[in-house]
């Protein structure tokens, strides 16, 4: 039978060869429990081509057909093994140096590709030279390395010395043992593929959780394959790297494994090598494009075409993979973990031995959408390292939408309340105010030295600004203070969003006093506090009377032109990584200020509204200015002759039922998400959100709390639901029975959710509510008197 070399044993290289009925004889450095009733040899190094060459020679085979290598130390001494053996397949050995050493590798690319700065350390290596030519800190690394093993950052003479000294890579008698590379800042990716006849014919690109230099510091092995389709700028970019990287180093015949950095402005070339790539990156690879990556490396060392062994699918899913390690006190089995996530294949043995890069099990998963696949990835890596308990502190408001969203986590999240005002209830601890004074942060602080958190959690527009504090303060993960301001503060909004979407007017409430004498002002404007929501506080006034009330007035505040607003809009949706994941555009009935203290209904739009659209790309401009990653948003914008205006932005779920009817109608639990990203868990989204009709009207109605005192009808529960087309009622957050007509524009007695035909239902629903129509109808349709006549109070 005919006999294989194999350089380092790897299953999927024994699979691809007994699939072909071939023999395989193997040249290890050391014994795998997949060697058993193989023929092998044991070396000193597979990088030591006599010391491979002698024990192949003394094991006297016949019939030897070919020599391949799954192993980055195996790549020179296979090409010497066919060159001496006459075998097919690359012969060059003096060529593969250039995949082998990385200063010769990044000296052989021309200008134009972009790639670290590289020289040889030396026997006797200055660190005050390197820094000078490099920069600190550099990176430090065996000039013909792999794995990252022995690689760090280096900012010190001291550390130079320490990682260049008595080891494995002898660094300490040679002076091209080391290379140091200037550093280069942003994520890594690697590509994958095959490279025949000078030209590029298949590859796949895969994203690092992790830096790999951080796999032998206690980081995790973690890696996914990405969608083209999903990211086909960073693809198109790849594949021109590749094929510029390749043709320069004079690639031979080969599966290819190259590494990049993607710094947001370029792919900066990392390394390239003529082997497969390592760990469990071929698996996940055939599992995702069907392409076996040991076949083809198998068919190129038996001299046989790639193209007849490549045939790649297209990806339903794609697959990542991450490395389990063990944690000093945290005990995990292996249940644990599949209790909680999703596995296409998992293997955590307990009291296994431990592995490289800490490895003591293994998990493959899988998603169809990229980002949820890294953030599951994510939260599987936290809770190996964590365990099942973190800890967060939430920033009570008793809202019982997010008490509903944060159970979800009770087994993994042990929550600290912290309550603002002088008495908690459920034990909670009290501050005297959820802001950066003093006393506050003295008992946050107390807390964070008792009880350490991990993640701090907002509850409303009220505390997204000091739970974005509290984060900066401590170094902790989610959205920071500067970005908060940003969406909570409404001057710094404004200036921030200004340039990406129209918006009216503004000034701060001392500038616009200061303008008065030399300028004129819009007939009306409005003044309102620079943070809120709900509309509080807000006044419309005319300009001489805004001037005389800012005269007197202490406090700073925002000023803005005031519109002659046709209608409006808002729009509520979900960012994930920076991508606009939803975003559902909603019409108010009419403007909310002038709706304060009345029922108000916020109508879905259906897609064939010409809003729609317009809706949804003034979200995509807005969320993708504020440049923040993961957030949930309500959006608020005007329709003033033929604009669209800005009018505001909110990181958290609107109020008003807003919340609930998009969580009923489209599958989307908006409060969910804002719990699930402030503990920097993945999104829950449902993989297809529900459509609305195409046809018809969905939404909610929030029915006026203090109705008896505006001369309206007091309404039951009972008696909203026998009104047709309510497919829902829920308590509002203000009692039926007080008089006092509420200030905030969100305050009411119940939330209805409806589900119409027509708009001129939902405005006959609405004046049944109020017990008269109401005279402003920014869509267009407005009933009839005879349609309104004869409607009776319900209840």
């Amino acid at each position: 039978m005919e006999t294989v070399i194999v350089l380092g044993y790897r299953k999927g290289m024994q699979d691809a060869i007994s699939r072909r009925g071939l023999n395989a004889f193997y040249v290890v450095e050391k014994y795998k429990e997949g060697l058993a009733g193989q023929r092998f040899r044991l070396v000193r190094s597979l990088e030591d081509a006599q010391e491979v060459l002698r024990a192949v020679l003394g094991a006297q085979l016949i019939d030897v057909v070919g020599v391949v290598t799954g192993h980055e130390e195996g790549v020179f001494s296979a090409a010497v093994l066919r060159a001496a053996l006459g075998l097919p397949g690359d012969r060059d050995f003096a060529g593969t140096l250039t995949f082998r050493d990385k200063y010769l590798q990044k000296t052989a690319l021309p200008d134009k590709i972009a790639r670290a700065r590289c020289a040889y350390v030396g026997a006797a290596g200055s660190f005050e030279e390197l820094a000078h030519e490099l920069g600190t800190p550099f990176v430090v690394k065996p000039a013909n390395g792999f794995g990252s093993v022995r690689t760090a950052a280096v900012a010190s003479a001291g550390e130079l010395a320490e990682l260049v000294g008595s080891g494995p890579a002898g660094g300490g008698s040679s002076d091209v043992a080391f290379v140091a590379e200037s550093f280069v800042d942003g994520p890594e990716i690697h590509a994958d593929g095959v490279w025949e006849d000078g030209q590029l014919l298949w590859f796949s690109v895969s994203r690092y959780h992790q830096a790999p230099m951080q796999w032998s510091q206690g980081g995790i092995l973690a890696d996914q394959v990405l969608s083209a389709e999903q990211n086909p700028e960073l693809f198109a970019r790849v594949e021109t790297l590749i094929e510029q990287s390749l043709t320069a180093l004079a690639a031979p015949d080969s599966v290819f494994h190259l590494e990049a950095f993607d710094t947001g402005e370029e792919l900066v070339f990392g390394e390239c090598a003529v082997r497969i790539a390592g760990a469990l990156a071929p698996e996940v690879i055939r599992l995702t494009h069907g392409v076996d990556l040991f076949e083809l490396q198998l068919a190129l060392a038996l001299g046989e075409p790639a193209a007849g062994a490549l045939n790649p699918v297209a990806p339903a899913e794609y697959y990542g993979y991450l490395f389990l390690r063990r944690f000093e006190g945290v005990e995990l089995t292996q249940a644990d973990f599949e209790e909680r996530f999703p596995f296409v294949e998992i293997d955590f043995p307990s009291g296994g031995r431990t592995g490289a890069y800490g490895r003591a099990g293994y998990a493959i998963v899988s998603d169809p959408d990229n980002e949820q696949l890294r953030r599951l990835i994510a939260e599987i890596a936290r809770f190996g390292e964590l365990g099942p308990v973190g800890r967060a502190l939430v920033l009570d408001t008793a809202k019982p939408l997010f008490d509903e969203a944060r159970s979800a986590f009770t087994e993994e999240v042990e929550y600290l309340d912290l309550s603002e005002g002088a008495v908690a209830g459920g034990g909670a601890t009290v501050v005297p105010v959820f802001a950066p004074e003093r006393r506050t942060l003295e008992i946050v602080d107390a807390l964070m030295a008792r009880q350490p958190f991990s993640h701090v959690l907002a509850t409303s527009e009220s505390n997204l600004a000091f739970a974005a504090f509290l984060r900066s303060r401590y170094g902790l993960p989610g959205l920071q203070f500067d970005q908060a301001l940003e969406a909570t503060n409404k001057w710094r909004m404004k200036q921030r969003l200004h340039e990406a979407i129209p918006a009216a007017d503004f000034w701060l409430s001392g500038d616009f006093l200061q303008e008065a004498g030399r300028r004129t002002y819009a007939p009306f404007v409005m003044v309102k506090p620079l943070s809120g929501s709900s509309s509080r506080g807000v006044q419309r006034l005319s300009a001489a009377d805004a001037i005389d009330h800012l005269s007197s007035c202490e406090e700073l505040l925002l000023v803005e032109e005031a519109l002659e607003v046709e209608y409006e809009l808002h729009c509520d949706g979900v960012v994930r990584d920076g991508r606009l994941l939803v975003a559902i555009p909603s019409a108010y009935d009419r403007p909310v200020l002038g709706a304060v203290g009345t029922s108000r209904a916020s109508i879905h739009l259906p897609p064939d509204d010409p809003r729609y659209g317009c809706v949804v790309e003034a979200a995509r401009k807005v969320t993708g200015a504020l440049d923040i990653p993961d957030f949930v948003f309500h959006l608020e914008l005007f329709k003033v002759g033929d604009e669209l205006l800005f009018g505001e932005i909110g990181l958290r779920p609107a109020g008003g039922g807003v919340a609930e009817s998009l969580r009923h109608f489209y599958g989307v639990d908006i409060w969910s998400e804002f719990v699930r990203l402030q503990l920097d868990r993945p999104s829950g989204l449902p993989k297809a959100p529900a459509a609305p009709l195409r046809e018809g009207y969905r939404g909610v109605i929030g029915v006026a709390a203090g109705a008896s005192a505006a001369g309206r009808p007091l309404w039951t529960a009972d008696a909203l639901r026998r009104i047709p087309g309510i497919v829902k009622v829920s308590p509002g957050n203000y009692p039926t029975e007080l008089d006092a007509v509420p200030d905030g524009s969100c305050s009411f007695s119940h939330l209805v959710l409806f589900e119409y035909g027509s708009m001129a239902e939902v405005r006959e629903t609405l004046a049944m509510l109020d017990g008269h129509p109401f005279a402003a109808d920014p869509t267009g349709i407005r009933p009839s008197q005879a349609d309104l006549a004869g409607i009776g109070r319900v209840g």
